[in-house]
């Protein structure tokens, strides 16, 4: 297997996935592809997604 872990290739292909409409939320384009609402809101937020956003990219961390 190449150098990826299952958690890159796992956000690389949620990543890649076409979103039906560029309006719909993260949460929803993940929950296309399988799990439900809540499961799909996890997700964002365990890759740092924001779940209510429409661009899938990780959020900028905030410096204190």
């Amino acid at each position: 297997m190449s150098g990826f872990d299952f958690e890159q290739l796992y956000y690389l292909a949620i990543q890649n996935a076409p979103k039906k409409r560029k309006s719909d939320t993260n949460w929803v384009h993940v929950s296309r592809l399988g799990p439900g609402s809540t499961k799909a809101r996890q997700i964002c937020e365990y890759f740092g997604v924001d779940p209510e956003g429409t661009i899938f990219r990780k959020a900028e961390k905030m410096e204190v």
